[in-house]
């Protein structure tokens, strides 16, 4: 089986990094000498055709590049083991070689490197069939199924494997979403208590990203070039990638978007946000604070700001400070640059470079969601432009000397835009749109291969996008909610909860494993009632554990005990004096920062009107003295006075209309700035207040939501 051939040499490879650190073409120098010792007697002329052939067959190294096995045969024939000879003459195909000697100690060394592989590779799927029978029987998958799964779950979430996407996902079974869910679960299983099998998957995961740049950046730069490193690189990130930076999501994609920034800022890149992406950004935190529970629109979860209880005005303080963010992350906002013209054309020499219209033409055609996101589709393009501009339209074949990269956590777009580019994916090229797996895996092997453990820390994020509910699955249980809420099965604040909570969620995706098609209207009642027992279930014992860990909030826990007589009133009182005092406390702070930015905006408005009403009286004044003041009654000087009186009057109607945009900005400065030193002088009550919340959470205490919809 191809897939089973992939797993296995993907595992080799992985082996074969961690003996020596070389460049990632060198690699496949063992796979070459194991297929021209398959093919060809000593002194037969080498057939590239047939070793191409092999390699796909039996190592599943999909249509290498006649100029990449060049390279590889031209390295071994300048060896001294005498494996192959280079001739004086060239061919149809380029250089020609000789076959000249089989060697045996190679041969051995690399077959027992290839059953212990094959060992390893067949444990792990062994141990993910035997969970997928014990944790979901109903979905009847063999063995043979799983291997295939297993390389489309690392290809879904981040993986660009050797090979065919269209057909390893034919290969599966019909509901992939419920398999990877439970592949998921079964990493993150073993990661918490099966350390061997984790590290053997991971060591599956790190081949698997080796072969994902296996063809990439191939030519040696010059030694100059080599000791500049990226200094000379423009690297712009994406929409997806920074809200990992910015730990909106989850702490193991922060973890892997600080591993490739790392290798990144330490190898001297300078780090850039296309303007639209950053209002990307904001609309985004825009949207999650504008939620709405009772709504089945759907919005993007930022797990972060979910699990600490974001206020809309944490939230309007996170959008303020955005670009700050950012630069502490040494990530600067690119200036705003447009290449086209009213009518959406390339100006003058720009369209050289690129085919603006074509590229979104092929984009919309190709993947679905830019079809119904149009403003994502122009943002996306535009970077694509910018970058390919930047670049002059050249071409580059190793990373230091290209001036220009957008990276993205979208795999479809760079599979997408680089084919309609002509950039093929074994190109040896540095491609203008790189994936944020293969541009880490590039300098992961280059520069810091033996300080990372970047593969364990991909597998770990993948397993967790795994089992978080899909899109399809989401949209099914926020209409079944909103149903049982018209129909009176659910109360308003009940299905308010269920939509909010990220717990709720996690129940929702495990009660269905992954699969839409398992939810109805019993399931959904039956995850608000499992709520309902867990929030309440042995809750004396373990608030009093999570109060015991918290020594600054005794007082705080000893009167929460005391009013409680019961379990569940004891972790309603806890909570809700808790999340009280903070919401006073905010409270508080706005209504003081309402009045004091209220008082000094009439004040400041008052002046400003009186001034000009000041300065308006004494201007008419002296007009009209002037016209009025000569013996002589002038006719031009009355009608002159008249016009600029009634001029003043009609310049002064409006300005009156502009002292409500008066008030409101100086109202907004005022607000920001109290508010603000309003709430620095209470962080440390505020901090306190959190970490009890968040002691409790970890002691798998779960609390009765704010709306009070699961009592």
């Amino acid at each position: 089986m191809k897939m089973n051939r992939l797993l296995i040499s993907s595992s080799m490879i992985a082996a074969m990094c961690e003996k020596s650190a070389t460049d990632n073409l060198k690699l496949l120098e063992p796979f070459v000498i194991v297929c021209l010792s398959d093919l060809f007697v000593p002194g037969e002329q080498i057939k590239k055709e047939k070793v191409i052939s092999l390699l796909e067959q039996r190592f599943a190294f999909q249509e290498m590049p006649t100029a990449v096995l060049d390279k590889i045969l031209s390295r071994i024939s300048q060896k001294g083991d005498k494996i192959v000879r280079s001739l004086k003459i060239s061919g149809e195909d380029g250089r020609q070689f000789i076959f000249v000697e089989k060697p045996e100690n190679l041969l051995t060394q690399f077959k027992v490197q290839e059953t212990q592989a094959t060992h390893d590779t067949d444990e792990v799927l062994h141990k993910i069939s035997d969970w997928v029978k014990k944790e979901a029987p109903s979905l009847k998958v063999t063995e043979d199924e799983l291997r295939c799964c297993l390389g489309t779950f690392f290809e879904d979430h981040g993986f660009d494997v050797l090979y065919e996407v269209d057909e390893l996902r034919n290969s599966t079974i019909g509901n992939t979403d419920a398999i990877h869910y439970q592949i998921g679960r079964f990493i993150l299983d073993c990661q918490e208590n099966d350390s061997s099998i984790f590290e053997k998957i991971a060591h599956l995961a790190e081949g698997m990203m080796i072969a994902s740049a296996i063809y990439i950046d191939t030519a040696l730069p010059s030694r100059h070039v080599a000791k500049r490193r990226l200094s000379e690189v423009n690297v712009y990130l994406d929409t997806t990638f920074l809200l990992y930076a910015l730990n909106y999501k989850t702490p193991f994609q922060k973890a892997s978007a600080d591993a490739l920034l790392n290798l990144l800022r330490s190898n001297g890149a300078h780090l850039y946000v296309f303007q639209q992406h950053f209002y990307e950004i904001e609309d985004i935190l825009k949207s999650f604070r504008d939620r709405d529970g009772y709504s089945t629109k759907n919005y993007q979860h930022l797990e972060r700001l979910e699990e600490e209880e974001y206020t809309s005005i944490e939230i309007d303080l996170e959008i303020k400070k955005l670009e700050s963010s950012l630069k502490t992350l040494d990530i600067l906002v690119a200036p705003k640059t447009s290449y086209t013209d009213g009518n959406g054309n390339l100006f003058s020499e720009k369209a050289s470079y690129i085919d603006y219209n074509g590229l979104k033409s092929h984009l919309t055609n190709k993947i679905p969601q830019y079809g119904k996101r149009p403003t994502m589709l122009i943002n996306d393009t535009e970077a694509i432009s910018s970058v390919i501009i930047e670049r002059s339209g050249l071409r580059y074949d190793n990373i230091e000397s290209c001036p220009a990269i957008f990276v993205t956590t979208n795999y479809a777009l760079v599979r997408e835009s680089n084919q309609f580019l002509r950039y093929p994916v074994y190109s040896m090229l540095i491609n203008p749109i790189m994936s944020d797996i293969d541009i880490t895996t590039i300098l992961w092997l280059k520069y810091g291969m033996k300080s990372t453990n970047i593969p364990s820390l991909k597998l770990i994020e993948y397993a967790r996008s795994a089992i978080a509910p899909s899109a399809s699955v989401m949209e099914t249980f926020y209409g079944i909610t909103k149903r049982l809420a018209a129909s009176g099965e659910l109360t308003e604040d009940e299905a308010a909860d269920l939509r909010y909570s990220a717990y709720a969620r996690a129940e929702i995706t495990a009660y269905c494993g992954g699969n839409a098609a398992v939810l109805d209207d019993t399931s959904v009642l039956v995850v608000r009632d499992r709520l309902k027992r867990k929030y309440t279930a042995d809750v004396t014992a373990q608030l009093q554990e999570a109060l015991a860990k918290t020594t600054a909030t005794e007082d705080m826990a000893k009167q929460a005990n005391k009013r409680a007589t019961s379990s569940e009133s004891k972790l309603s009182d806890a909570t809700k004096t808790i999340r009280a005092n903070i919401r006073k406390i905010y409270r508080s702070a706005e209504d003081d920062a309402k009045k004091f930015a209220s008082k000094c905006a009439c004040i400041i408005k008052r002046i400003i009107i009186a001034a000009i009403a000041i300065l308006t009286a004494v201007t008419t004044g002296a007009v009209a003295k002037i016209a009025f003041s000569t013996d002589d009654i002038n006719l031009v000087y009355i009608i002159s006075a008249l016009t600029t009186v009634a001029s003043i009057i009609i310049m002064w109607i409006p300005a009156f209309s502009l002292s409500s945009k008066i008030y409101n900005t100086i109202y907004r400065k005022c607000f920001d700035k109290r508010y603000a030193k309003n709430i620095s002088q209470n962080q440390s009550k505020i901090d306190e207040w959190k970490t009890l919340l968040k002691a409790i959470s970890l002691n798998k205490v779960k609390t009765t939501p704010e709306r009070g919809g699961l009592k």
